[in-house]
């Protein structure tokens, strides 16, 4: 089995994740939805993935966990390729936290039934009495009574039901869990409690997330670094605090302007920068950079140059031709 030691827990390289689409009675075109993506997330670090729906977010956490299987690109984890193979063993080790809690549960099981699957599937425990310990002390994790556990996920609140599932997700163990929009679904202030619930659990069990969300100031509070996606491609990708403070691509600084903000003294609350147009095709993608059509700084060299990721600044990442020119 080939592996490599390094600083990384996750390691993406080049990532591609196409769909193929009929066009006519023998014919089919691939749709991109991710075209291209590289980044690495380290133990007990969380990446934070945002951009507007349909960029390809949630397709790299399924790409990732294999639950589709990649056009071509290469995934690592801790050290180890990520194949057909390896995902049989490591399939404990990465657990995913679904966008939907009403969906997401299967509504004949009882919530003990639904966290105990898990450790039912990769033999976890040595008796029933085990297997109840161990459930009951995942519940209690997620702030779960004991008395939950004869419960059907039905007679659940929707936080409480996105708590079975972070529950269910940590019953194996994992060092990785990509959470796939985890608290989209709930209210405000649900949303905070899960959030907390998350940083609480990562500083108590070291794990590493890979945080995918189209609300980017939930994304500022709970991100290490964080990758801006357009149209399957990054755009950006920097340190948190360094891409909220200074984003440097335009796609990224019509984002950041759009954030509801109190702060009456800062730069990106004094303007709103409005985008215009219409996403650029999937499945006929532009010769030169995906943002072009819409973005109000482009120029000709845009229309048929795909710009590349490069580092900027020290750790900070970008894609376009303003910041690299000679490109």
């Amino acid at each position: 089995m080939e592996k490599k030691q390094n600083d990384f827990l996750v390691e993406v390289k080049d990532l591609k994740m196409h769909f193929p689409v009929k066009t006519g009675w023998f014919s089919s075109k691939p749709l991109k939805a991710v075209d291209g993506v590289s980044f690495e997330i380290k133990p007990g670090e969380t990446l934070g993935l945002v951009g507007e729906s349909g960029c390809g977010k949630t397709t790299v956490g399924r790409a990732l966990l294999r639950l589709y299987k990649p056009t071509s690109g290469e995934f690592r984890f801790n050290g180890e390729l990520v194949n057909d193979q390896s995902i049989r063993h490591l399939r404990k080790e990465m657990q995913m936290v679904f966008q939907d809690p009403y969906s997401s549960l299967n509504p004949r099981m009882t919530v003990e039934d639904i966290i105990g699957e898990p450790l039912d599937v990769h033999k976890l425990y040595t008796t029933r009495a085990d297997r109840r310990e161990k459930i009951l002390s995942l519940m209690e994790t997620v702030g779960l009574n004991a008395e939950h556990a004869t419960r059907y996920a039905h007679e659940f609140s929707g936080g409480q039901r996105q708590r079975i599932g972070i529950a269910r997700a940590l019953a194996v163990d994992p060092k990785f869990i990509v959470c796939d929009e985890a608290v989209s679904a709930l209210d405000v202030s649900i949303q905070a409690q899960v959030i907390n619930m998350f940083e609480e659990l990562q500083e108590k069990l070291g794990v590493a997330y890979l945080f995918i969300a189209h609300d980017l100031s939930i994304v500022k509070y709970i991100s290490d670094k964080v990758g801006v996606m357009y149209s399957g491609k990054l755009v950006e990708f920097a340190k948190s605090a360094d891409l909220y403070k200074n984003p440097l691509h335009p796609y990224s600084q019509a984002l950041i302007s759009a954030i509801p903000s109190t702060d009456i003294d800062s730069p990106m609350s004094a303007r709103r920068i409005h985008i215009h147009g219409e996403i650029s095709s999937a499945i006929n993608p532009p010769q030169g950079c995906r943002f072009y059509k819409r973005c109000p700084k482009a120029f000709e060299k845009c229309k048929s140059i795909p710009p590349e990721l490069i580092e900027t600044e020290e750790g900070h990442f970008t894609a376009c031709h303003l910041i690299n020119p000679l490109l």
